[in-house]
């Protein structure tokens, strides 16, 4: 799978970093930052 940029996704290197978070778009990742914090 290549999840690339412009399809909206994280790089699998930051998924990698991040074990706990499904693979989803940018604006989701900051929706869930802004809720955990």
């Amino acid at each position: 799978m290549n999840n690339t940029v412009d399809k909206g996704y994280t790089s699998d290197s930051e998924v990698s970093h991040r074990p706990d978070y499904i693979v989803v778009s940018h604006d989701d990742l900051e929706s869930i930052r802004t809720q955990q914090s």
